[in-house]
């Protein structure tokens, strides 16, 4: 006795769900501050040009997680100033996209603050084409590449999604197709 199979049908939801997966992912690598961009700056400023520079502002700001999960969280601002062919500078930040990097242990971001206190003369690495771009710590941090790594996961996980998409597809018009011979 042959047994009926149930009726392939069209995997609109894997359409869907790979696009979504690939467009968060190439989201988080392009669009999340300390992705992509932030990656390229910090890996440059390795070879940059060193003017020397003065914090002028350094302290811990505190906001509450917006989740209510963590508590406080906590963030280095810190402010520096640099002169360049004759022109001053500043900077707000220690290394690209920092003031979107919020702690929840404050003893890091206090140690933070007392490396780079007011006063302390600075190495400022400056874009030689753009001296306002410039950074303290120059080199790409451990989480930019969990950032890129993460999006590049989802943008792999999309297509295999498209891929299992694709395949339904080809099953679901072939048993339209058998059928009619």
């Amino acid at each position: 006795m042959k047994q009926e199979r149930e009726a392939e049908r069209f995997p609109s939801f894997l359409y869907v769900f790979s696009v979504l997966l690939v467009a968060l992912g190439l989201a988080e690598i392009f669009l999340v501050p300390i992705g992509y961009d932030s990656t390229l700056k910090q890996h440059a400023a390795k070879s940059w040009p060193v003017a020397q520079g003065i914090v002028v502002h350094s302290s811990v700001r505190e906001k509450e997680d917006s989740t209510g999960d963590s508590g406080t969280m906590y963030n280095a601002k810190v402010s520096t100033e640099y002169t360049v062919g004759g022109r001053r500078y500043r900077i707000n930040e220690i290394y690209f996209a920092q003031a979107n990097s919020w702690s929840t242990p404050s003893y890091r971001v206090e140690r933070t603050v007392r490396t780079y206190k007011k006063g302390t003369q600075v190495a400022v690495y400056y874009d030689p084409a753009r001296p306002a771009i410039a950074t303290l710590e120059p080199g790409v941090k451990p989480w930019n590449y969990a950032i890129i790594g993460l999006g590049a996961g989802l943008v792999l996980l999309g297509l295999v999604a498209f891929w299992f998409a694709l395949r339904n597809t080809y099953r679901f018009i072939r048993q339209y197709i058998g059928a009619k011979s």
